[in-house]
Formats: structure tokens, sequence, C-alpha cells
């Protein structure tokens, strides 16, 4: 069995690009933002019905104060959704990628060994090369290229990354392995710039 065999040392930037972009991540930063969405919007339609109840006597009056509480609304789910965003962005992938470069030097795994068998495209992991048999979703970043897979079809994701500026060796590598992936598990690449 011949694999191509290549260390890499763990920074706290290629922490967080994992987390920005994986998938895991994105399903909660979707839901959070439609959560920002709905709840504006849940306090309109008690608003709205609670204006129904006090003034339904008077059209007009009703129909001046229902605008207003929908100008309100718009204006709150933008700023909700906002404040989402940009917390999200600039301290929750941060939060999170500590957390995660704190538990690989907590647990001295500051050099990932990463090996790929070349006959059949499936990636070897850690000291014991724990073998992947799914197929990796692959991030180009402008730094790196993040791979997200899993050990079986359900369970924990595991997620690695490969340097696209370093010593010229792991280059040569990070691209030997990106063509194997390519060919033998016909995977998509998907940029990000």
């Amino acid at each position: 069995m011949e694999t191509i065999d290549t260390k890499v040392d763990v920074t706290l930037k290629a922490c967080q690009e994992i987390i920005r972009y994986s998938p895991s991540y994105r399903f909660i930063y979707w839901n959070l933002m439609l959560l920002m969405f709905l709840i504006p919007f849940y306090r309109h339609i008690q608003r709205w019905t609670e204006n129904n109840e006090l003034y339904n006597n008077s059209s007009s009056l009703l129909s001046i104060v229902n605008n207003q509480d929908m100008v309100l609304t718009i204006i709150a789910i933008l700023l909700s959704l906002l404040f989402a965003h940009f917390a999200w962005k600039y301290i929750a992938i941060k939060l999170f990628a500590r957390k995660m470069y704190r538990y690989h030097k907590k647990n001295n795994l500051m050099t990932l060994n990463i090996a790929l068998n070349k006959e059949n495209g499936r990636f070897l992991l850690g000291k014991k090369k724990n073998e992947f048999i799914t197929k990796p979703k692959v991030i180009s970043t402008k730094y790196f290229y993040l791979f997200y897979l899993k050990k079986h079809l359900v369970g924990r994701e595991h997620t690695f990354f490969l340097p696209k500026q370093s010593d010229t060796q792991v280059n040569q590598k990070a691209e030997e392995i990106i063509q194997i992936c390519k060919n033998k598990n016909s995977i998509i690449l998907k940029k990000i710039v």
C-alpha cells in the first residue's frame, strides 16, 4: 500500500478557517439567522392582533398603527440580523477556534499526521492511521485546503487542513493529494476567495 504522508502544524488561523467553513457550523449560523428573523416577525404578528382588537372601529387609525409597526418590525429584523452576523463572524468563530486550538495544544496534537492511500484514495489520519471511507468535502481558501469527512456515513465530523503557502515539500504533497482526491474520489473542490 503506497501512501503520501505529510505532517502539518496546527495554527490558530487554520482553526478559524476550519470553523468558518465547517458544514455543521454553517448549519448553526443559518438557523441563528432564521431565528433572528422569526422573533421580530412573531412579535409583529402579536402586535397586529392586539391592534386589531384595540382599534376595531377605526380603520384609518388601525392602518396607520399597523404601517408604523411594520416599519419598526423591518428595522428590528435588519438590526437583529446584522447583530447576529457580526457577533457570529467576529466573536463566535474566534471563540470556537481558540477552543479547538487549546484542545490540540492540551492533548499534544499540534502536529497532524495525514496520509492518503494512493490506490483507493482513502485518508489515513492520526498516529493510529484510522481509515476514512467516505468522500471528503474539500474547500479551497486563500491559505488552506480544508477537508471535512466522516469515518462512517453518520457520526462526528473529522476535519483537517493542508496549507497552500508553506515549504515546497508540503505544497507539492498538498497538490498531489488534491489531484488524487479529484481522480479517485471524484470530489468537487469548492473555491472560496
